[in-house]
């Protein structure tokens, strides 16, 4: 008995059966095409899955302009509003350096970061060290905020010049303005904060804040260059990472 069947979307001949149907005729199966028919009747491929049909890649559009992301402060405007800040910063510590950080309420004396002046309007200190301070504990607190005004003064500067060089637009320049403008940030600290304990702390038996004395002019202006150089230090920080 022959069975047959057809090819692709055809029945195929029963492996048992020694013949199969082509186009045209009847052929006898070979033992070899008889096994193959073996293995694909009883060993069919797999339908294909979901899972296994290879996902279709869409490619991009990419005709539309790339994102573009802006600093948020322009390199050039930074400069310039750190070249003002630093200046003004620089000005500040130049003056408060040597006029009064400590005065009287009611007299006019007063106290510099280098000793007592009988009139605060001049020139020259009447007294100095512990003379003119009461005590080495004092004197030192004062001695210590001159040395670190003085460094301020310094490094304020060379912020000042790296800040102008900015202008130039070279990119080297920005860390080291930041740098600078950091320092001056901790050297004005400590220059303004001596005093402060001179004032509040107790020394030589009393503190200063229980007599008729004030802060002067001059550690005003230390504390507002003080405030002004963090400002300083948030713009070149945004030039630099933002």
């Amino acid at each position: 008995m022959r069975v047959c069947v057809y090819h692709i979307g055809i029945r195929y001949p029963h492996p048992t059966s020694p013949y199969f149907f082509s186009s045209t005729r009847y052929t006898e199966i070979t033992p070899t095409r008889r096994h193959e028919l073996s293995l694909f009747f009883h060993h069919p491929p797999p339908h294909p899955t979901p899972h296994s049909i290879n996902p279709i890649h869409i490619p991009k559009d990419t005709s539309q302009p790339p994102h573009i992301t802006m600093s948020a402060l322009h390199p050039l405007i930074g400069a310039i509003i750190s070249i003002a800040l630093q200046f003004l910063v620089f000005l500040f510590v130049l003056v408060a350096t040597p006029i009064s950080q400590i005065e009287s309420v009611f007299g006019p004396g007063c106290f510099t970061f280098f000793g007592f002046k009988s009139h605060c309007s001049s020139l020259s200190v009447d007294t100095t060290g512990t003379a003119a301070f009461g005590c080495a504990q004092r004197r030192n607190n004062m001695n210590g905020g001159a040395v670190f005004a003085i460094i301020s003064l310094f490094t304020t500067l060379a912020a000042l010049v790296l800040a102008v060089m900015l202008l130039l637009r070279i990119p080297c320049m920005v860390p080291f303005a930041l740098l600078f403008a950091g320092l001056s940030v901790f050297t004005i600290l400590i220059s303004w904060a001596c005093v402060a304990g001179a004032f509040t702390i107790k020394m030589c038996g009393d503190r200063w804040s229980n007599f008729a004395m004030k802060y002067g002019p001059g550690f005003g202006l230390m504390v507002t260059a003080w405030c002004l150089q963090i400002a300083n230090v948030v713009v070149l920080s945004i030039i630099s990472f933002g």
